[in-house]
């Protein structure tokens, strides 16, 4: 809707201008500009620093998931099956791998 808006502004500035043309192209690069000026402003009022990237997320809820593990498993006596362990262990060695490059 807004598009059609702005087409039947054009198609107005057209019929109104001497030069029709020339009215035609200074609107349009009015309109680009004004579209890179709403596309950079709301980039800028929309960016939260406070936000991570998906990837740092995962790696702050893995995180505590492992801290949380680790203080439940040093406070109860658990049998974790050796299969679990492996999987376990081989998921923290690709996550290292991952993170140290």
């Amino acid at each position: 809707s807004r598009q059609k808006q702005k087409e039947l502004q054009v198609k107005q500035m057209g019929v109104f201008a001497k030069n029709s043309d020339q009215s035609l192209k200074q609107h349009q690069s009015i309109e680009s500009l004004q579209s890179t000026v709403d596309k950079e402003k709301a980039c800028i009022d929309g960016h939260d620093d406070d936000v991570p990237e998906p990837e740092v997320a995962l790696v702050q809820i893995a995180t505590h998931a492992l801290d949380a593990l680790a203080k439940s498993l040093s406070k109860r006596k658990v049998s974790i099956p050796m299969e679990d362990r492996a999987s376990f262990a081989k998921a923290m060695k690709k996550a290292m791998d991952a993170l140290a490059k």
